[in-house]
């Protein structure tokens, strides 16, 4: 008995302990800031309204995925404004952007949060036609706000577009990170190259994917016993079939759980591909002409699907 208990408290001292590594120019450093949090036009309700004409421009609010920051938008929002027929609000989920172990001390409700509150500004300052877009766990933000009826007597969303969204995991193991936590308490993010460590989080706290796990888990639930979009929304989610991370499964969840209203309509396109967030290609290792096409066709779509 004493030799078992020695060895867990070996194991514990050894694996038990959170051991964050990072460089000085990582997103995990106290160092490096995501962009937004230094220019606050990156919302449009901190734009000044020089003509009320401006109010009937779509906005699409965009929000990145977990562990992620605002650069996952950065090659829509340039595209998407650059039309000049769309506004973005590219928002800075709670606790990201800022260092590892800020991140760590935050909930999944945390990271929602700025979503609601542009959303929120944006209705109140009289914008007409809002757009929800989401990637990754993003998406299974966007996804919960709806289902908890969290934008109440706002402005009803015009389209909601998630960008493989996170809501069944390929990775199942997750569902029983609370209990490997007791032993692991760092899960860091290998796939990442060394460019990328500077937008996204190396290091993922045993903390974050167990809140992950309860919005996951939360939205599934909550999408099985049923759900009606807001009156004439429209809700189109783009997903690749080889997901390293969401199961395309997500697909019939939505179609089975979720109904549309009024003139509202439910929309999934599968594509051939292996990016996760294909949507973003900057500083990956392997960007093909086929997955710049897809980038592009599925930023036009969202785009021209805002304008309806």
């Amino acid at each position: 008995m004493k030799k078992s208990f020695f060895i867990i408290i070996i194991f514990i001292l050894l694996f038990g302990c959170a051991k964050y590594e990072y460089e000085g120019t990582w997103m995990d450093s106290a160092n490096v800031k995501d962009a937004s949090l230094n220019n606050s036009l990156s919302l449009v309700s901190n734009r000044p309204i020089e003509d009320p004409l401006m109010l009937e421009i779509p906005v699409i609010i965009c929000a990145h995925g977990y562990s992620a920051s605002t650069y996952e938008w950065e090659e829509f929002t340039d595209y998407a404004e650059g039309t000049g027929n769309v506004l973005v609000s590219n928002v800075l989920l709670g606790g990201h952007g800022r260092s590892v172990e800020e991140f760590k001390e935050t909930t999944w409700e945390d990271w929602q949060q700025p979503i609601i509150d542009e959303y929120k500004a944006l209705s109140e300052l009289g914008y007409k036609n809002i757009n929800l877009a989401g990637s990754s766990g993003g998406g299974a933000l966007i996804l919960e706000i709806l289902l908890s009826n969290k934008l109440a007597e706002l402005t009803v969303p015009n389209n909601i577009f998630l960008i493989d969204p996170y809501v069944i995991p390929v990775d199942t193991s997750i569902g029983f990170v609370g209990l490997i936590g007791i032993f692991v308490k760092n899960f860091p993010n290998d796939d990442l190259s060394e460019k990328e460590k500077e937008h996204w989080y190396y290091n993922r706290p045993v903390e974050t994917i167990i809140e992950l796990n309860e919005l996951i888990s939360a939205v599934k639930s909550e999408i099985e016993n049923g759900y009606e979009l807001p009156q004439n929304t429209w809700l189109t989610t783009y997903k690749i079939i080889n997901d390293v991370a969401s199961d395309p499964e997500c697909i019939i969840l939505f179609a089975d759980g979720i109904t549309a209203t009024g003139t509202g309509k439910i929309e999934a396109h599968l594509y051939d591909s292996d990016n996760h967030v294909f949507t973003r290609g900057n500083l990956r290792d392997v960007w093909t002409d086929f997955d710049k096409t897809l980038q592009m066709q599925t930023f036009n779509d969202i785009v021209v699907k805002s304008m309806h």
